[in-house]
């Protein structure tokens, strides 16, 4: 009715919210096209800086979100979320929304695109194991660093997502010896400092280190990158710290172990 009398299509409350980003936000596909219609700006974003595209693609609605494109929304356009700028690209790989990502690569964006971090280092960051596989499957880089630092790696590796980090290292393993020995210490150290110590045991299992083989062959390993001695002397403290650590995780498991099977004991001795 209001915009049957020429109503602005555009207006916004004191948000920044307009319509269209109301009718997107609330999944109703009939107000959104309504108001699509009545020639409505489909990339006007709100104080925040989202648009009625990024939206649709964080909700996971596909009907809402093809419909924005074929009205000619900027898929590039960026959206704020916490500290970092990201794009629709971004927030389909944050929320595990697959046919967005696909229906966004069909378009003109490129896998790797990024402003602060990848839509790789999303999706790790953030644990969609599908995301990620999809991402890979595409060919995305998975030794491109944020502009914030790390690579999706670093983002597995601090939040604890094993199985993300079994992915991208079975992906990292087509790297050249020199590339992959590049990548390998942040997240090991970002695995310690962020206590977690199965991450820090995958990342110690000879598959994972600079061996890139199993322990019993790693010095063969170690002797073909004897070329690349920077690499070496940089990756080996950090190993060695790791290491320690995991013996000292196993001693206190162990040590707790010990301690309830001795007070489980003491009970089943009580009268």
């Amino acid at each position: 009715m209001l915009l049957q009398h020429r109503a602005d299509p555009d207006a916004t409350d004191l948000r920044g919210r307009s319509a269209l980003l109301e009718a997107v936000a609330g999944g109703n596909h009939t107000l959104t096209q309504m108001v699509l219609e009545a020639r409505a700006d489909p990339n006007q974003c709100n104080v925040q800086g989202r648009t009625p595209f990024s939206v649709a693609c964080h909700n996971n609605d596909e009907e809402i979100a093809s419909t924005l494109l074929l009205a000619r929304s900027d898929v590039h356009e960026p959206r704020n979320e916490y500290d970092y700028q990201t794009t629709a690209l971004c927030a389909c790989a944050s929320a595990n929304y697959i046919s967005g990502l696909k229906l966004l690569l069909s378009s003109s964006v490129h896998v790797d695109s990024q402003l602060e971090a990848t839509a790789l280092w999303h999706a790790a960051w953030h644990g969609r194991t599908e995301a990620v596989e999809f991402l890979l499957e595409q060919k995305a880089d998975i030794g491109k660093h944020a502009l914030h630092g790390g690579t999706a790696l670093c983002a597995a590796a601090f939040k604890g997502h094993d199985s993300i980090l079994h992915k991208l290292l079975s992906n990292l393993c087509e790297l050249q010896s020199e590339a992959a020995v590049r990548l390998l210490p942040e997240p090991l150290q970002l695995a310690m400092w962020s206590d977690n110590p199965h991450t820090v045991k995958l990342l110690l299992d000879a598959r994972t280190n600079a061996s890139g083989v199993r322990s019993n062959a790693s010095r063969k390993r170690i002797h073909q990158l004897d070329g690349y001695p920077w690499a070496l002397e940089m990756l080996m403290p950090a190993l060695e710290t790791l290491r320690l650590y995991q013996y000292l995780h196993e001693r206190q498991a162990q040590t707790q172990a010990a301690t309830a099977s001795r007070d489980l004991s003491e009970q089943q001795q009580e009268p």
